[in-house]
């Protein structure tokens, strides 16, 4: 399994360790996404079209605005 640089800190590729990733749907209009990259001080920044080809991730509805009820 996964051995983070840092407590607390998340891999940015978890297909990578053979961890299921899950996307919310409104990340799919995004162009640019930045997000941890295993450290809780850096950030990796990349266009989501690239994000979605190399992890592949389950897109579903996981969050929604507080004015939707």
């Amino acid at each position: 399994m996964w051995c983070p640089r840092a407590l607390g800190a998340i891999p940015p590729f978890g297909n990578l360790y053979g961890l299921r990733v899950h996307e919310d749907a409104s990340l799919l209009s995004v162009g640019t996404m930045a997000f941890t990259a295993g450290s809780r001080r850096e950030s990796l920044t990349m266009r989501h079209a690239d994000y979605a080809r190399l992890v592949q991730p389950a897109v579903g509805r996981f969050t929604a605005r507080a004015n939707d009820g």
